[in-house]
């Protein structure tokens, strides 16, 4: 149970939203794009003043929540798919999917795409709220899709990643590795990144699904890649987060914590910000790998983190979600959830929106 616990916070992350006056958006997803970059193009929240709202869905849930267009979408342990107004925190609609959603939901074109326990990879409509397609794989969808060029990519248990139609849902192709996928795949430059629990990190043809390269570390991988600029940042259970030259495949270099990585890194700028399962937040130059502070929670830290301008905010199993400066590491702020936060928040200018493992959905400004 600790594992599949763990796995969920793969999943667990931030995504690009819109609220309020912000322009239409035509696609948001886990760790902010398919790059999962982790930066976002809001207006900070330098201050907590107060809970804007709370929503309590009453289930058990390892999601992380996903805002696009106003809208909220997140899973949960009861197999449902909520849909709740990000100004007002009233459900707006649900979808009932076969088993229980810790897949982080990713959006595009009016479409949201979604994995499940039952093993099948959704796409719903937003506007008529039905099931558009379903695909089956053989065994439990984790990670959260990503959608480029009308191509939906998602790893499953069964240890394969697919390239689905996003329109249609028609298999375009499937890579095969040698143990479980929870990684959510990255897509930069007609590559498809990924990790799986075979220890390895994978990059991909994105149109034919042939394999370019291949890393292996020591343990299996939980994390989720980060990619920019030809570099790949990603963690791993051998506690190692590592920088990937995504050219050659070849080790830039690698950093070692206290214990497992399931968190998925941020890259803004020359920094990259993670958690560890040692309850630390680190913050590296992503040139060198030199550590340019720490900032210690009482809980381990599955959430990834999000990054707006200079404000960090990640959760931790302590039960707080945590502002912190990117420059100097110290601390902003921090919100009692008064439950373990696995996943990772999603900045809104101004504000931010997090989960909890009881499934309740906190709006802070």
């Amino acid at each position: 149970m600790k594992r599949l616990r763990a796995i969920g916070v793969i999943v667990a992350c931030a995504v690009l939203g819109g609220c309020g006056g912000a322009s239409v958006v035509k696609s948001a997803m886990f760790r902010a794009d398919s790059m999962r970059s982790g930066e976002y193009s809001r207006e900070p929240m330098l201050t907590l003043n107060q809970l804007k709202w709370k929503y309590q869905t009453g289930v058990t849930s390892y999601s992380s929540p996903l805002e696009a267009n106003g809208v909220v979408y997140y899973g949960t342990g009861d197999g449902k798919l909520r849909a709740i107004s990000a100004e007002s925190g009233n459900e707006l609609w649900n979808f009932q999917a076969g088993a229980t959603i810790e897949s982080t939901p990713a959006y595009a074109d009016g479409v949201v795409y979604f994995g499940s326990w039952d093993g099948h990879v959704y796409a719903v409509d937003t506007a008529s709220h039905a099931v558009l397609w379903k695909f089956k794989t053989g065994g439990i969808v984790y990670g959260s899709p990503a959608v480029s060029m009308e191509v939906v990519y998602a790893g499953s248990e069964d240890g394969h990643v697919y390239a689905l139609a996003a329109k249609t849902g028609v298999e375009m192709w499937r890579f095969k590795t040698d143990g479980r996928v929870y990684s959510s795949p990255a897509i930069e430059a007609g590559r498809v990144y990924f990790g799986s629990g075979d220890t390895r990190v994978y990059a991909v043809d994105a149109a034919t699904g042939v394999e370019i390269w291949r890393f292996k570390t020591t343990e299996p991988i939980y994390s989720s890649p980060s990619v920019s600029s030809g570099t790949l940042a990603i963690g791993s259970d051998d506690r190692f987060m590592r920088l990937i030259n995504t050219k050659t495949g070849q080790e830039v270099w690698r950093y070692r914590t206290g214990n497992k990585i399931y968190s998925s890194p941020a890259m803004t700028g020359n920094t990259i910000v993670f958690g560890s399962t040692d309850g630390y937040v680190y913050a590296l130059t992503r040139a060198t790998g030199h550590k340019l502070w720490e900032y210690r929670t009482y809980g381990k830290i599955y959430s990834s983190p999000a990054v707006v301008e200079q404000v960090v905010y990640v959760g931790s199993t302590d039960g707080f979600l945590y502002a912190i400066d990117l420059v100097t590491g110290a601390e902003i702020w921090k919100f009692n959830a008064e439950a373990q936060v696995f996943a990772s928040p999603v900045p809104l200018d101004k504000q931010a929106i997090f989960a909890s493992t009881e499934g309740e959905i906190f709006v802070l400004q």
